[in-house]
């Protein structure tokens, strides 16, 4: 993926890969575009599974998103900030949910790197949200509380931690296959966009 794009303001030539995960420029808007598109899949995948919405539709363009939902069967939080004992730097995971039967809490982290940094990602997560997983588990002594990372490259490709990941979700675990499959459609057709909106690739 050598590939460059002329820079039109003199910059520097930029590569697609740079495009794809580390300009500063889509930092704030289309990665989380890009990232979301992909990760509602599977909140909204917890939602129906606990019955909090009445019909299993994804909503095809939702407003903004709840940060917190519950029922009597569950608790979903959506890029919620813990509240901790002691501070730390990272407690905000992308979605939490919390079991109200099983007394099991699930940190759910999604990214979307280039392929090449997909394996750092995964490493870099899970260290980044050590010190959560530490005082969660204070907070909540009668749950059991795990991190489950999603990691799909940001031109599709996936490793097999990802299904795995994915399956540590007993709601999730029917429909891993179709989750994952559509975490990763999102994702190449969030890159694709972005790559057209710069003019870097067209049909």
């Amino acid at each position: 993926m050598g590939m460059e794009v002329p820079d039109t303001n003199n910059r520097a030539p930029e590569t697609i890969m740079h495009l794809l995960s580390s300009c500063t420029v889509y930092a704030v808007s289309a990665y989380i575009h890009r990232d979301n598109a992909a990760l509602r899949l599977l909140y909204y995948h917890l939602r129906h599974s606990y019955g909090i919405d009445g019909t299993p539709v994804l909503p095809y363009a939702p407003g903004d998103i709840e940060s917190v939902v519950e029922n009597e069967k569950c608790r979903i939080y959506w890029n919620f900030s813990f509240p901790t004992l002691r501070q730390i730097q990272a407690n905000k995971p992308d979605v939490v949910l919390l079991d109200h039967q099983t007394k099991a809490m699930f940190g759910i982290e999604f990214s979307a790197p280039v392929e090449p940094n997909t394996v750092l990602k995964e490493e870099d997560k899970r260290t980044k949200y050590r010190d959560l997983l530490f005082g969660l588990r204070r907070l909540y002594p009668d749950h059991s509380v795990e991190l489950v990372i999603l990691i799909i490259g940001s031109l599709g490709g996936t490793r097999h931690t990802l299904l795995s990941e994915i399956l540590k979700i007993p709601a999730c675990s029917d429909k891993a296959h179709i989750l994952a499959g559509g975490m990763q459609k999102a994702v190449i057709l969030g890159s694709l966009r972005l790559l057209r909106a710069h003019g870097s690739w067209s049909q």
